[in-house]
């Protein structure tokens, strides 16, 4: 594991399949540098380089942060998400110093990576 105060929650939905259901995936992991490292009952993903927007709520923003990015600044930016195949993703990171739990959510902040590119 390269940081054990990191933790990561990977969301992954296919945007036609998620209107008409609201099914998408949820993967929490850790960050390992070689896939060997991950035991035989669990199992690794890689996630794509590129251009990534960042950003980081705090307190109750970290409640809020999907409305505000989806629906305000992604449509303002003159980008658009980054597919990989048909689906969409976006990682949360959880920092042991810094995420203090839902119960202290005003005390928490949280990082956020999502896949973006230029809109055409």
């Amino acid at each position: 594991m390269i940081n054990p105060k990191l933790s990561y929650e990977v969301s992954i939905w296919n945007e036609d399949e998620f209107k008409a259901t609201g099914d998408f995936c949820i993967f929490v992991g850790v960050e390992v540098e070689h896939l060997e490292e991950v035991p035989l009952e669990l199992f690794g993903k890689v996630l794509p380089a590129g251009t990534y927007a960042y950003f980081t709520p705090k307190g109750k923003e970290i409640t809020t942060w999907e409305d505000d990015f989806y629906k305000g600044w992604l449509q303002k930016s003159g980008y658009k998400l980054s597919t990989v195949g048909n689906y969409s993703f976006q990682v949360q990171c959880y920092e042991e110093d810094r995420f203090k739990g839902v119960d202290s959510i005003e005390e928490s902040e949280i990082d956020i990576y999502i896949p973006i590119e230029p809109a055409k």
